[in-house]
């Protein structure tokens, strides 16, 4: 991506989850990606179907949503995260906190 393109808004998509031991809500999972996308929108995306189905089946933590949780300027990002979506040659990165569960 070049820098310009990186003057625009970045949104983030979260799929949130309920900690089984403590029972609170938690971001397992979040896209972000260039472009401007309202938390008032339907949500229909391909990486987020995927992401809840391998939740399911790897950690089978409760799924409570998965929405748009933030649209700020590109200014509003850390560096790491602009470097990232930089570097992508999709216009989104994905970072995901799914893991095994090994009780």
């Amino acid at each position: 991506m070049k820098d310009e393109e990186l003057k625009e808004h970045v949104s983030v998509i979260t799929i949130d989850v309920q900690d089984p031991e403590t029972k609170q809500p938690w971001g397992i999972w979040n896209k972000y990606i260039v472009g401007q996308f309202s938390s008032e929108s339907p949500l229909h995306d391909i990486d987020v179907d995927r992401a809840k189905a391998e939740i399911i089946n790897t950690v089978n933590y409760k799924i409570l949503g998965a929405k748009v949780t933030c649209c700020l300027s590109s200014s509003g990002y850390d560096k790491s995260i602009l470097d990232k979506l930089k570097k992508s040659s999709h216009g989104f990165f994905i970072e995901s906190h799914i893991q095994e569960n090994h009780d």
